[in-house]
């Protein structure tokens, strides 16, 4: 079983299982979320039904993408719009650590490489009784060459050793994940949102941009103004400032929307 060098968190990833092949990450801790001590991270060798957003699922290659996913038990229900956002950050930063690399985030679930995707992310909650449980899902691009995304079909797509020609550990990039997660998620519980929001608009490739919103209302089209203290996209549509806390957001000139 591969492990987690260089891992410095106080809990999360302390406990790690590592799967050959399953579904999905985040259905394996769903489905054992009673059991398992809070932080746990569990890591796939291949996952052949991921989740995205939305109803977007995947299926990856052995050893070329991270796929992983970690509890968090006890979590205050009103932090998860935020949760997204601090993922989001904590793969930023730890992707900027590893590669020295300049990389956004597109409100609220994928991380960008020179406008492409590189990482997408699934917060999920659960309850049990008066806990709330919430489980983390990230898959990032690691080893995959431009011949895999042609057959797959995904233009827009990136992965670290397409961007900075080199061979990177999943395992090494998962604890940098860890470890950059751990403090954002207790600052956000000591303090809240509007302590890392400055950073996230900062890092946010959305933001100021023509988009084009899949909400539970139907198609919207405006400018993406800001993200407010609750995590919502703000936005100029048609005049009016609406706040979108659902659905997905589509940047003019990326992923094929012109």
């Amino acid at each position: 079983m591969p492990g987690l060098i260089g891992l410095q968190t106080q809990l999360l990833g302390k406990n790690f299982i590592y799967l050959e092949q399953v579904d999905s990450t985040n259905n394996y801790i769903k489905e054992h979320a009673q059991s398992l001590p809070d932080g746990t991270l569990v890591i796939a060798g291949r996952q052949y039904a991921g989740r995205g957003a939305g109803k977007h699922t995947w299926a990856d290659g052995q050893d070329s993408m991270l796929a992983m996913s970690f509890l968090i038990k006890n979590i205050e229900l009103s932090y998860m719009p935020q949760l997204p956002l601090i993922t989001g950050l904590a793969v930023a930063r730890a992707l900027t650590e590893a590669t020295g690399g300049n990389f956004r985030i597109k409100w609220a679930n994928d991380v960008l490489y020179e406008s492409k995707k590189l990482c997408g992310i699934l917060c999920e909650s659960q309850i049990f009784g008066d806990e709330v449980f919430a489980v983390c899902g990230i898959g990032i691009n690691i080893g995959q060459d431009q011949a895999f995304f042609d057959r797959a079909g995904l233009p827009y797509a990136t992965s670290l050793k397409l961007g900075f020609g080199r061979e990177y550990s999943a395992y090494s990039v998962a604890a940098l994940v860890m470890n950059h997660f751990e403090p954002l998620y207790e600052r956000l519980s000591s303090v809240g949102f509007d302590a890392l929001r400055n950073e996230y608009i900062k890092s946010c490739f959305t933001v100021g941009k023509q988009i084009r919103i899949l909400s539970p209302e139907g198609q919207l089209e405006g400018l993406a103004l800001t993200i407010d203290s609750d995590g919502s996209l703000v936005c100029n549509i048609d005049g009016k400032i609406v706040n979108i806390r659902a659905g997905e957001a589509s940047v003019r000139g990326l992923y094929g929307y012109q």
